[in-house]
């Protein structure tokens, strides 16, 4: 009998085996030569419809929808600033509560979408830095604000083509840079992955991914959609693979800001991009609607110095790059909203509607 219960859970010890030291391997992706994107999962490697993109202008297809309503930006709240070591994430929105949360409707999305966290990318060289481009030409630094599907389940927002929304927003360098004033000194603070020097207020380190952690990032948002876990590292591991956009693993640094206020981004936009990708990051998960803004926000030479000046997870240099390369749009449909160009074909339309005198 005990060779029998030893034979039939054999397969399952396997499997959990293949977990951990697979959950150790993967969650050492990152953007350097051993651990870059041509190393990450099959799905960003084998996926057609991955992120970022090169919008190519001459091949849009125009497409009049409403304007993208982005509701609550300009409310406050505490938020918690990361350094994963990939780079500088705002958090804690759940947290919030729900009639203050800030979310984005209308623009061709079906249903309310709430902001889960927002990062950004960058690289050394100010013309690589964003990780989407138009005609080849690319930005200092892109920002991406991350939204999941209200009345979806966690596995939903991942795995359905509409479970994700994410507004991702071109930066330049100009002489005005107020929007990103309030997160100067956190990013002071998390500059270094993992720190552990003392001095640094409400600063937060921890070395364990858990459930904890896990109920940490997302709060209610996890513990009412996500089936109780048993404890330890490795189930927890995998689930943090999946979603490095939204969960965070290993070693990290953070911080809170109280009466934080995002408003970086107006109440719509008129103008963006639009297609359907993936999370930049693995899993790559081709969940993603993305809305890329058409216009620009300013980020003055001392604050884009603030985000080259964040170290990865080695803790001995700042990140270089943390983008990931331009993948193929294959058939997919690159959309255009522009305010004046569906003002015109109204126009243009009411014009043929009118009757013709007598």
């Amino acid at each position: 009998m005990n060779f029998l219960k030893i034979f039939l859970i054999f397969p399952f010890l396997l499997l959990l085996i293949k977990l951990i030291l697979g959950a150790d391997k993967d969650v050492e992706w990152g953007y350097e030569e051993q651990n870059g994107p041509h190393t990450w999962e099959e799905k960003c490697k084998e996926g057609k419809n991955q992120s970022p993109i090169n919008i190519q202008t001459k091949s849009l297809k125009i497409n009049c929808l409403d304007k993208l309503e982005l509701v609550n930006y300009n409310n406050s709240g505490i938020v918690e600033v990361n350094n994963n070591g990939h780079g500088v994430i705002v958090k804690g929105f759940e947290h919030w509560d729900q009639k203050k949360r800030p979310y984005i409707t209308r623009g061709g999305l079906k249903g309310k979408y709430v902001l889960l966290q927002y990062h950004f990318h960058w690289a050394v060289d100010h013309l690589e830095g964003s990780e989407h481009c138009i005609d080849g030409k690319y930005y200092p630094v892109e920002l991406h604000l991350v939204h999941v599907k209200e009345g979806y389940t966690l596995a939903e927002d991942l795995e359905k083509p509409d479970g994700i929304a994410v507004v991702g927003v071109f930066m330049k360098i100009g002489k005005i840079g107020r929007k990103m004033e309030n997160l100067e000194e956190s990013m002071k603070v998390v500059a270094k992955h993992g720190n552990h020097q003392k001095g640094e207020i409400s600063k937060n380190t921890n070395t364990r991914v858990s459930e904890t952690e896990i109920r940490w990032v997302f709060g209610n948002f996890w513990r009412d959609r996500i089936p109780k876990i048993s404890q330890g590292p490795p189930i927890v591991s995998r689930f943090n693979v999946m979603v490095p956009d939204f969960a965070t693993g290993g070693n990290y640094t953070s911080t809170t800001i109280s009466n934080f206020t995002i408003g970086a981004l107006p109440k719509t936009l008129d103008n963006f991009y639009r297609y359907q990708g993936s999370l930049t990051t693995p899993s790559c998960s081709e969940s993603v609607t993305w809305t890329i803004n058409a216009e620009p926000l300013t980020i003055d030479r001392e604050q884009l110095q603030l985000l080259r000046s964040i170290y990865g997870k080695d803790d001995q240099t700042p990140l270089k790059i943390n983008k990931r390369p331009i993948q193929p749009i294959n058939d997919r449909d690159i959309q255009l909203r522009s305010s004046i160009l569906c003002r015109k074909i109204k126009n243009c339309g009411d014009k043929n509607e009118r009757k013709p005198r007598k």
